[in-house]
């Protein structure tokens, strides 16, 4: 059963049905998503290859069907080898290769430094771009335009910090504040959306997993759409997919699974265009040039006005759909704050609005906002937006235009 598909609990006899005495509740897509889908994942995966004519060398897939043989599966070395396999198919970048990317992109690098022109021109400094692009510390340069943007950053203190960096002093870009750590996948995502690029960050078996969820289809659907772009002529695809393609085929993907919203159950439509504003604020969060809630993924809401039952009932199908997950609150900022939810949007999402697929930082919006996203009209959710926009200093010129066709 769906989650929040039981309507009612209430019996013929006006009596409910109650947990535990009448049914326990189990749920199978957290103990998927918890536990070892990256293996069941890179198992079906090559099942499927296997059927298809490939020659895998590395798995007896003669195993995957043969209940006696379940042990085999349980050992370490056969998930790492199988896991060696799937990341070799689908290879990703870490941190330091992306880093390596942007710097070898002649118009990312270029979109580097204008952000760190326009970033030192607005604290008033007249310091040179070239003095933070170092290619010894690519990752410190490429967040030193968000570092920069921070009021109470001045340049100068953080053209000292990147020195003590390249010196292997301690330095606030690795040590206590860890401006590295805690910016550099936002500020990659916002340099490649400010281009209108697909982003490498997608790509990659690990990245799949995340996106998926704990959902096979959507992995699946992940993978078919790279191997289709690797080999349109659908013969044997290489057996290594290249992370352009893996990165372009995320975003079709995405959003291909985003337009079946529209037919997920009676309130679909409605769904639908409450997922695309909410991933379009989201998005404008990604645009901010300070970045100093890098990453938002998922939002509560705040205040002491209750959600209204028709918006409710719009978040509990959201739920029930698993275009949103519902989940208690792990972060406070004040600790007398009582107990009470998040909504973390599906990460299979993520590429089609260049945003996040990790669970990083919360957006917390008034049950006004949300009623607006909601049940808005075009004209109030893009006042909506432009609110957040003015309030957040983003100029409209540095967005991604395509992304917001939907509200234009």
């Amino acid at each position: 059963m769906k989650r929040n598909g039981m309507r009612t609990r209430q019996t013929q006899g006006g009596q409910e049905i109650t947990n535990i005495a009448d049914y326990r509740d189990i749920d199978l897509d957290k103990c998927l998503h918890e536990h070892s889908f990256d293996i069941f994942a890179a198992e079906i995966l090559f099942l499927r290859l296997s059927r298809a004519g490939y020659d895998l060398p590395f798995l007896d897939v003669s195993c995957l069907q043969d209940p006696a043989r379940i042990d085999e599966r349980k050992n370490r070395q056969y998930h790492d080898r199988l896991l060696a396999a799937a990341r070799q198919m689908l290879p990703g970048l870490s941190d330091d290769q992306l880093a390596g990317t942007v710097f070898a992109d002649d118009q990312i690098f270029g979109h580097l430094r204008d952000s760190l022109d326009l970033a030192l021109r607005r604290s008033g400094s007249k310091l040179d771009a070239s003095c933070f692009l170092l290619e010894t510390q690519k990752k410190a340069s490429i967040v030193c335009p968000c570092i920069i943007s921070r009021r109470r950053n001045r340049p100068e203190v953080i053209l000292e910090e990147i020195k003590k960096l390249e010196r292997g002093e301690t330095n606030r870009f690795t040590g206590s504040t860890n401006w590295i750590h805690n910016n550099f996948i936002g500020q990659v995502l916002l340099l490649y959306s400010g281009k209108h690029r697909t982003c490498p960050v997608y790509a990659g078996f690990d990245s799949f997993i995340y996106l998926a969820r704990g959902n096979l289809r959507h992995f699946l659907e992940l993978c078919y759409t790279s191997m289709k772009r690797a080999q349109p002529n659908n013969g044997l695809v290489p057996i290594s997919i290249p992370i352009e393609q893996q990165a372009a085929a995320a975003k079709e993907a995405s959003a291909a699974l985003l337009k079946e919203v529209r037919g997920f159950g009676r309130q679909g439509n409605k769904l639908h265009t409450f997922t695309l504003a909410l991933g379009s604020l989201f998005a404008l969060a990604h645009s901010r040039p300070t970045q100093s809630e890098p990453e938002i993924s998922h939002f509560s809401i705040g205040g002491n006005t209750p959600i209204n039952p028709s918006n409710q009932e719009i978040l509990n199908e959201a739920v029930k759909w698993s275009v949103l997950f519902e989940e208690e609150e792990t972060k406070k900022k004040e600790s007398f704050q009582v107990e009470r939810s998040q909504w973390v949007l599906n990460p299979i999402y993520a590429p089609y609005f260049g945003i996040t697929y990790r669970k990083k930082r919360k957006l917390e919006i008034s049950a006004h906002d949300l009623h607006i996203l909601i049940e808005g009209t075009y004209e109030t959710k893009r006042k909506l937006l432009n609110k957040y926009l003015e309030s957040w200093e983003i100029s409209s010129a540095s967005l991604n235009l395509s992304l917001f066709s939907h509200l234009d």
